[in-house]
């Protein structure tokens, strides 16, 4: 899909496991939350465009990907504190331009720059401002070998992003026009809390993967992940507590079922 066309709702769009059943618990999830309708459309708009995007695609622990994105919108839903639509069609497309061409790729000579604001006029045109601030802080950074060299710089830069709620070489212009500093920390807060429930859902999965890569995702999840969110997360504070709570059960669960100290 090169580029973000909305595919028409329908079962066979959906081919993950118990697909009918999982996108009805999903729509129930959504209704209970009383968007105004205009909302509710946009998000069954960006469910069955996630589902389009990740057609077919398998992660690394072998369950079809749109299972994944629609597990950490399912888990926002079922947060009584989450009033905000935008949250819920950003976290069903956090994984797409990093892992999908829906949005384009970097193409030779590009910098990253390049692709990002790119990616952003795309976005925003067919999501809204809000989720393309969200969707593409929570998409790590392409290395470039320009402005980003190597995946060490990448992960530096994607924890400044999530830290301060900015992409990384989104245009000055496009930064300029977010006058209020309030609207910025409570998106940032908003995407943190995204970040938190897809690394809950990543946590919930994980025991097929290496135990080395295990142990880099533990590694991360405790040194730098949850110390951003603490620090920075003041807009949802019981949810936040909330889902670090759940992912320290999570990690516990996984050493002990694979043996890592």
């Amino acid at each position: 899909m090169s580029s973000a066309e909305i595919p028409k709702p329908s079962v066979e769009n959906d081919p993950s496991q118990g697909g009918e059943i999982k996108r009805m618990e999903f729509f129930a999830s959504l209704q209970g939350k009383e968007f105004p309708p205009k909302e509710e459309r946009r998000v069954v708009h960006t469910y069955f465009f996630t589902v389009g995007a990740h057609a077919y695609q398998k992660r690394d622990t072998g369950e079809p990907f749109f299972e994944h994105p629609r597990e950490t919108a399912l888990t926002l839903l079922n947060l009584p504190g989450i009033k905000n639509s935008n949250m819920i069609s950003a976290a069903l497309l956090h994984d797409t331009p990093e892992d999908t061409s829906a949005f384009g790729g970097l193409e030779e000579g590009m910098t990253h720059a390049d692709w990002v604001n790119a990616a952003y006029d795309e976005i925003k045109h067919y999501f809204g401002r809000e989720v393309a601030i969200m969707v593409l802080t929570l998409t790590k950074p392409k290395v470039d070998g320009i402005e980003i060299i190597d995946k060490k710089q990448a992960a530096e830069i994607y924890n400044r992003q999530l830290t301060e709620g900015i992409p990384f070489g989104l245009s000055m212009n496009i930064i300029s026009k977010f006058r209020k500093p309030r609207w910025v920390t409570n998106l940032r807060s908003r995407t943190l809390l995204i970040k938190l429930a897809d690394r809950f859902h990543n946590f919930r999965t994980i025991y097929t993967l290496d135990p080395d890569r295990i142990k880099r995702k533990i590694r991360e999840t405790e040194e730098e992940l949850i110390p951003i969110c603490e620090r920075v997360n003041s807009d949802y504070p019981q949810e936040t507590e909330y889902l670090i709570a759940e992912i320290r059960k999570s990690i516990e669960i996984v050493r002990q079922a694979r043996s890592i100290e």
